[in-house]
């Protein structure tokens, strides 16, 4: 059997041949497939272009629709970006399982690549003006449903109970404004956040360690304490990285 050698045009493959490159880097480099403060950097830079660079006729339209249809604009956007799909060989899942034993559940939005050993999961939710919405973001112990009757549930909540991101120190929520000014929605949910204290079988837990306002007004990051509720264990600190994508600007 004879031996084929194939000829790739370097000009002519300029872009894909760069591309591979790095690529091939990025897999021999084993210590930044375990670098995750690396990658959710990278990805919260993604995520903060993805709404600086929305148009004005999109934040309009997106004011009016679900959270299905938004995040599934979301996961359109950024794979579109070459950078995000093709350099780092990063995929968004939506609706994907999370990793928990016991607790089952499903991520909004996971973001993951062949080239990093983590994932980042994010949590998303409507705000309109409403305290009820404040309370699904952050933590709604009245929920109720005609399957389950009255259960605690919250997007915070998920993560501080270790139900997502299950014993990562990493997690996201992004709200979808859609009523209601940046400024005093952000408040309500930081007034919240901050009075949040848990509690199962006597062990408090979910409270505020710290709080890290940035430069960007919708982009803030919240410290807490964290217990697994069905394997009766605390699992470490969690670390929250919250984005408020406003569409009524």
């Amino acid at each position: 059997m004879g031996v084929t050698f194939l000829h790739i045009e370097s000009e002519k493959y300029a872009g894909e041949l760069d591309a591979l490159s790095k690529i091939s880097s990025i897999l021999k480099d084993s210590g930044l497939k375990r670098n995750d403060k690396f990658w959710t950097e990278l990805i919260m830079t993604f995520f903060k272009d993805l709404y600086e660079n929305m148009s004005h006729d999109e934040k309009s339209i997106l004011q009016n629709k679900n959270e299905r249809e938004i995040k599934e604009f979301i996961r359109r956007k950024l794979e579109l970006n070459k950078s995000f799909s093709e350099n780092y060989l990063l995929i968004v899942d939506l609706e994907t399982q999370n990793s928990h034993s016991k607790l089952l559940g499903y991520y909004d939005v996971k973001v993951r690549s062949s080239c990093w050993n983590s994932y980042f999961t994010f949590e998303c939710k409507c705000l309109d003006n409403t305290a009820f919405s404040i309370s699904e973001y952050v933590y709604n112990p009245n929920k109720n449903s005609k399957n389950k009757g009255k259960y605690e549930d919250g997007g915070m909540y998920r993560f501080l109970i270790n139900k997502y991101s299950t014993n990562l120190n990493f997690g996201g929520m992004i709200g979808f404004l859609q009523k209601g000014s940046l400024k005093t929605t952000k408040k309500s949910i930081c007034n919240q956040i901050q009075s949040l204290c848990l509690i199962d079988s006597d062990i408090e837990f979910g409270n505020l360690i710290g709080i890290c306002d940035t430069i960007d007004e919708y982009i803030f990051f919240t410290d807490h304490n964290r217990y697994d509720i069905i394997e009766k264990k605390q699992c470490g600190s969690i670390k929250l990285h919250h984005l408020i994508y406003d569409f009524t600007a």
